[in-house]
């Protein structure tokens, strides 16, 4: 039997949580650069050009703020609390990396941070390849319903009173499937709810209701038991990575990224009206065809570099001067100021947005990169917390469908790679580290280093260097 209490207790909570939903999907869209942006006929002109909205124009300050901590979140590996064999491996541990290159997860994982970041959750939903005979993962985002201007597809996790410290009660899959009914094609919603012990799926039928899922085949019990040979729960398939406070990363830039792109529009519309000389004719009225000017403007004379502007005096009063270019530098700074409280609200450090010929101290990078360092030890942790998740339900489908005789009390925890991001690389080199000290660091062998010190480009650098013309290029 269908809980209709559940069903509709599902749907109010869908509802009850719908500014969160538009806080997410409007964050969706600023990462991927589709901005509110606001261009005048004349600025559409030259910065209007695309209809795609990917390609609009925009600074999109969004992205980077995700991406300094995505780009330091790397798993490298993972450890177990198991006693190292005679040849010091940890046999639960290797399984886990095996798993996790098995299923591309180096390429994967990326998406899983970002997302995570973008949106303030995510999940990754575990399953069992009967084919490969290992556990498969899919990464699937936050819901988000379509009133929320989402698109109806995701997961919600549901805690007991809302307490995402406590043990989920169960996970819900919502999304929107085409098939084929009697020769027509047609949409219907489904819903998928992983319970501990059980799997439910559903269907919305044409009546509005939720109905158990026909597809279901018939020698299956509904629900479908989700327990081990000993009869005890496999518990949630679903794996949750939660961003700090469930918050989306950027939503507090958001205004921030708005006013960056007015001020960054303002700045060039300044400049395609005053940067340049614009000469000035009295007497006269110039037009684009050379004829009077017409009632509607179409032949108005457009203003562009070196245009000459004018009024109908009379002749006698005609004269020709010019108006010389004005000033930008003012609506410069401001975007640049812009730019800056974006880099401060959001703890990411200034040089990630802006670049500068000044060297900074030691302790100005120091203190620049402490945010974000803390930010990036942060989310390993949460994160973290979510592959060792991953790890346990796989633990558990492989020792349920695989046989695989893995003890489920020893505890995996995830190791992260502490590589150095090209950000890493130039504070140091602003520092005055030796390059090939940078280059031992990012893992050349001295065979690699000396290889490298014999090509031309090293060579010519270097020769540039020591004349004084800088090189580091």
């Amino acid at each position: 039997m269908v809980d209709a209490i559940e069903m509709s207790y599902l749907d109010a909570l869908a509802q009850s949580e719908l500014d969160l939903q538009s806080d997410i999907a409007l964050c969706r869209r600023y990462h991927e650069g589709k901005h509110d942006t606001l261009l005048t006929e004349r600025m559409k002109e030259f910065l209007g050009l695309h209809k795609n909205k990917r390609a609009q124009f925009k600074m999109n300050l969004i992205r980077s703020v995700v991406t300094a901590i995505s780009e330091r979140l790397l798993v490298s590996g993972f450890d177990s609390t198991e006693p190292a064999d005679a040849d010091g491996v940890k046999l639960q541990a290797q399984w886990a990396w095996e798993l996790w290159q098995a299923n591309r997860m180096d390429a994967i994982q990326v998406d899983v941070h970002d997302q995570a970041l973008v949106s303030g959750e995510h999940f990754v939903i575990v399953d069992w390849d009967a084919a490969k005979r290992r556990p498969h993962f899919t990464p699937t985002p936050r819901y988000t319903d379509t009133q929320a201007s989402g698109d109806g597809y995701g997961v919600l996790m549901v805690y007991p009173d809302g307490d995402i410290y406590s043990d989920p009660s169960y996970a819900v899959k919502q999304w929107t499937e085409t098939v084929v009914i009697g020769g027509q094609r047609r949409s219907r919603q489904r819903r998928t709810l992983y319970y501990p012990e059980r799997i439910e799926r559903y269907v919305r039928g044409d009546g509005g209701t939720w109905q158990e899922y026909e597809g279901v085949p018939p020698a299956t019990a509904w629900p479908l038991p989700w327990v081990g040979v000993d009869g005890e729960p496999l518990g949630i398939p679903v794996a949750h990575f939660r961003n700090k406070d469930l918050r989306p990363e950027a939503l507090d830039i958001v205004p921030m990224q708005d006013a960056g792109n007015k001020t960054l529009i303002d700045l060039l519309a300044s400049a395609d009206v005053s940067a340049f000389r614009i000469f000035k004719a009295f007497g006269y009225f110039p037009t684009s065809d050379g004829k009077e000017p017409k009632a509607d403007g179409s032949n108005a004379l457009r203003i562009a570099p070196g245009q000459i502007i004018g009024t109908t005096k009379g002749p006698a009063d005609a004269s020709f001067d010019a108006i010389e270019a004005g000033d930008l530098s003012q609506i410069s700074e401001v975007l640049s100021q812009l730019v800056l409280l974006t880099a401060i609200v959001s703890d990411t450090p200034a040089s990630r947005f802006l670049q500068t010929r000044q060297v900074s101290s030691a302790e100005a990078l120091r203190e620049q990169r402490e945010p974000l360092e803390a930010k990036v030890v942060n989310r390993q942790t949460l994160f973290g917390n979510g592959w060792e998740d991953v790890m346990s339900i796989s633990r558990r489908l492989s020792n349920h469908f695989g046989q695989a005789g893995l003890d489920e009390n020893e505890r995996l925890t995830t190791l992260w790679s502490s590589r150095q991001t090209l950000e890493d690389v130039a504070a140091k080199r602003n520092l005055g580290v030796p390059e090939e000290q940078l280059w031992i660091e990012a893992g050349y062998t001295q065979e690699e280093i000396a290889a490298m010190k014999e090509t031309d480009e090293y060579r010519a650098r270097t020769q540039m260097r020591q004349i004084g013309l800088g090189g580091e290029g």
